[in-house]
């Protein structure tokens, strides 16, 4: 009898040993005379030469630890030439010349084992279904493919594909970059409801080597929150104008508040604190007047209004010293003249965000951070350097392609937006965050220094403003009256203490 048996490497395994051993047992009845090796590349099917290539068939000799015996040991160090699936394959020949009548044959993988990770939830956080899971997977082949199992942690049961519990039970993640070293990730799931949960992961390299050790995070679910809505006027602009005089057609933001009231909503409203008048309106170019602290004291106090901060001007071309007069040291004067909650949003002015500043300044006394997007916010994407989106919702050029306003030049090519969408967007879902931005209200018909606009069709399509910044207050309040019923309107502070980002 002969028979060869491979024992390392061991079959389907991964090494990264250099050499790589590989090693068995010999048996022959007649005694042991070699042991002869062959090494393949699983993927062109080539095999391992004296000369260090690939090419044809080639076999050889293995150190036999008992030449003549009828059992040894035998072993020979190989070096793989890089990560790879390669195969070993080896016989045993007697002292008569005899040998296997069938070669051992063993696979097996050389390189870096595949590894995943999971990034979101973080380990034992409580976050707001649905939740989208998230991880990162390298391999130093390739990553191929990612498997996750979610399970409940008090039934010990695993999540099924049709959204029930029973035994463990893998899902296929959405890979970003599969077949590269470094890859990401994805898993969107609805929890069934609150509870306990945890999501087990591996990766999979494209020698289908898996993952020795699965990565776990355990999470929770929290019952669903409200959905929130902020009202936001952009800068405190109290009304259009011309030539530093309210313009005929203007509404100005007390008449907002007090339509805002009578549906018992409330908004928030930027504030340049640094350039604000005491009791006069500080013109700006004509067409804007900027409220004084006795407009936004009455907004306040008769409203219910509160204001968010807007530095004069963008942070990254300011000195250190004048970033803290315009962020966190703007916060205390604030406070002094009860404007205590502008602390929920700092409002980078035209949009100059900087995520430095973001995150060695303002998130520090600030608890968000505008940045212009889609206007949602989620309660699972909160954390540093802490950004909200803010939905700027403009006026334009008219919408009706009959009707002469429909070329009107408007800076940025704007277009006026509709009241559905408008109403669409103040509609919210559990658990996310909604901010909505207007600047300057109009109604009728009207030409002048400051701007221009006509809010006089039935038809939305036919209105238009020849400023982006104004809009037509009919199709505002129209939008606002649509709010649905169980949403909360509230400020960004309200929001923050709700979230728990209190700074």
């Amino acid at each position: 009898m002969i028979d060869t048996t491979i024992t390392v490497p061991a079959k389907g395994s991964s090494t990264g040993a250099t050499p790589v051993p590989l090693g068995g047992t010999a048996t022959a009845s007649a005694g042991v005379a070699e042991v002869r090796v062959a090494v393949q590349d699983r993927l062109t099917k080539l095999w391992w030469r004296s000369d260090g290539t690939w090419g044809a068939w080639q076999q050889f000799a293995a150190v036999v630890a008992a030449p003549g015996a009828t059992t040894s040991a035998w072993s020979v160090p190989w070096t793989a030439p890089g990560p790879g699936a390669y195969a070993v394959q080896a016989e045993t020949r007697d002292l008569d010349g005899a040998g296997d009548a069938t070669r051992a044959w063993v696979n097996f993988t050389w390189g870096a084992a595949p590894d995943a990770a999971v990034t979101f939830p973080q380990g034992n956080a409580t976050v707001s279904s649905p939740v989208t899971l998230t991880g990162t997977a390298v391999d130093d082949t390739g990553v191929s493919a990612v498997r996750i199992a979610i399970q409940d942690r008090v039934t010990m049961r695993w999540w099924q594909p049709n959204g029930t519990w029973g035994a463990w039970r893998q899902l296929n993640a959405t890979v970003a970059g599969s077949g590269t070293p470094s890859a990401t990730w994805t898993y969107p799931w609805t929890a069934p409801g609150p509870g306990t949960y945890a999501v087990q992961v591996e990766a999979v390299d494209a020698f289908g080597v898996v993952d020795p050790s699965r990565a776990f995070r355990p999470f929770a679910v929290r019952a669903p929150g409200p959905a929130l809505l902020t009202l936001a006027i952009g800068r405190a602009d109290w009304g259009a104008s011309d030539d530093c005089t309210v313009a005929e057609g203007a509404v100005p933001l007390d008449r907002i508040a007090a339509e805002l009231a009578a549906r018992g909503r409330t908004a928030a409203v930027g504030v340049v604190s640094t350039t604000t008048a005491e009791d006069t309106r500080r013109c700006q170019g004509g067409a804007i007047l900027q409220a004084s602290w006795a407009d936004l004291t009455a907004l306040r106090d008769a409203y219910g209004w509160t204001v968010f901060q807007r530095p004069n001007g963008p942070l990254s071309l300011m000195t250190p010293q004048q970033q803290v007069a315009e962020t966190c040291g703007a916060l205390p004067s604030l406070a002094a003249r009860g404007h205590d909650r502008a602390w929920g949003l700092l409002a980078y002015a035209n949009n100059t965000t900087d995520a430095t500043i973001q995150t060695d300044l303002v998130s520090t006394c600030f608890a968000f951070g505008r940045a212009y997007g889609n206007g949602l916010t989620t309660r699972n994407g909160i954390g540093p350097p802490f950004w909200q989106s803010t939905r700027s919702f403009n006026g334009g050029a008219c919408n009706d392609p009959t009707l002469d306003c429909y070329g009107l030049v408007v800076t940025g090519s704007r277009r006026y937006e509709s009241p559905e969408l408008l109403a669409a967007l103040l509609a919210p879902t559990a658990d996310t965050w909604r901010t909505v931005q207007l600047y300057r209200f109009v109604e009728g018909a009207h030409s002048g220094p400051g701007g221009a606009w006509d809010c006089t069709s039935p038809d939305w399509r036919g209105h238009w403003t020849s400023r982006a910044e104004l809009y037509c207050v009919g199709d505002f309040l129209w939008a606002v009256d649509r709010i649905p019923a169980g949403v909360t309107v509230t400020d960004p502070a309200g929001v923050a203490a709700l979230w728990g980002r209190v700074p």
